[in-house]
This record gives C-alpha cells, sequence and structure tokens, in this order.
C-alpha cells in the first residue's frame, strides 16, 4: 500500500506542480544490520539501479520464520529501473568447508588484496562500508568492507571480511596482509571508507 504525496509552489504567474508515491520498502525485521547500497548500473540520477545488500542482525530475517535471533545471513533488495523488489532476497552464503568448487579454498587475490575464503558467523551490531573506487577492479565492480559484531553480549568480534556482490555474491574473504595496528573487537560502531591517499 503506497502513500501519496502532492504539492504546489506558486512561482508568479507560473504554478508547478509535484506529485510523488511512496511505497514502504519489504519488512526485513532484522536489527543491529549492517546494509550498504551498491550501485548495480550507470547512475541515471533518482532511477539509477541499486542493489542494498544486509549482514547479520538480530531478529527473524525477511522470512519471518519466528525465531528470533542472531543472523548469520545476507539479503539483498534490488531496485531496478526506479522499482524496489517486492521482497528481499537471501543469499546462500557458501561455507568454506563446502565440497570442491571453481573457487579456491584457500588464499585467493581479490581486487589486488591477498585473502582467503572465510565464513560468517551469526552477530549483530556490525559495520559494513562500500570501498573507494582505489579498491575497485578495473572494470569498477563494487568491493564491501565488513568488521566487527557480536555473538553474544560477551562475544565482541574484530573480524574484518571483504565482500564482492557481483563477482562472488555467496563468499566472504578475509584479508590475510594487513598491516598497521588493527582495531580492537567491537561492536555497535561505524565503518567510514577512506581514499588511502595523502
Amino acid at each position: 500500500e503506497g502513500y501519496a504525496y502532492a504539492s504546489s509552489t506558486d512561482r508568479g504567474a507560473q504554478n508547478e506542480s509535484y506529485e510523488a508515491s511512496f511505497r514502504p520498502l519489504p519488512p526485513l525485521n532484522l536489527w543491529g544490520h549492517a546494509a550498504v547500497a551498491v550501485p548495480s548500473s550507470a547512475s541515471d540520477g533518482c532511477n539509477s539501479d541499486v542493489n542494498v545488500y544486509a549482514f547479520g542482525g538480530h531478529g527473524t530475517g525477511s522470512e519471518a520464520n519466528g525465531r528470533c535471533e542472531r543472523s548469520d545471513a545476507f539479503y539483498c533488495l534490488s531496485r531496478s529501473d526506479g522499482n524496489w523488489a517486492n521482497s528481499w532476497k537471501r543469499l546462500n552464503a557458501v561455507k568454506t568447508d563446502a565440497g570442491p568448487s571453481k573457487l579456491d579454498r584457500g588464499f585467493q587475490c581479490v581486487h589486488g588484496i591477498h585473502t582467503q575464503r572465510a565464513t560468517f558467523s551469526a552477530r549483530e551490531g556490525l559495520a559494513a562500508c562500500l570501498l573507494p573506487s582505489v579498491a575497485s577492479d578495473p572494470d569498477g565492480s563494487p568491493l564491501v568492507a565488513i568488521f566487527g559484531g557480536r555473538a553474544g553480549p560477551a562475544s565482541p568480534s574484530d573480524e574484518l571480511f571483504l565482500y564482492c556482490p557481483l563477482e562472488h555474491p555467496g563468499c566472504l574473504w578475509s584479508p590475510t596482509d594487513v598491516r598497521g595496528e588493527a582495531p580492537s573487537a567491537r561492536w555497535g560502531h561505524t565503518l567510514t571508507p577512506l581514499s588511502g591517499r595523502n
């Protein structure tokens, strides 16, 4: 069910009317999750295509199965041609202990970063951000960073994950060559990308 809004502006002899309709987004039924918007095509203003990815959190998830718990799920809500999808899509995570696949279960270079496949455990209070283009492939493929969260009141995490939604939609990667002092375990924080240029 949508909501309509209309207004008019008087500009001398000209009157301009604006109309917009609003439709609530489908419920995700999670709180304490991390979400990031990733453009899925070239932007053309308000009607650009975008995917919103949500990670972890606490609640029932879009399935609303009645079990309120910490989540290890990834979800995607897509907007195409200016229209949002009717529901969140749960993405199937590839576990590191899964059988042989075309993805190496060991080490791999992702966007020029040495990584190892990682498994995402249930957590809430994590943070995510879209990394700047310096961390993207030459073809412009996006890269998302996910950090921290907690599995319980006394179990904060200091894990850093990388996510390539277009190249490997069900896989998380853990960087193996991180330099400098890593942040301590935390939850309820934010994550902000910097260009890395001085």
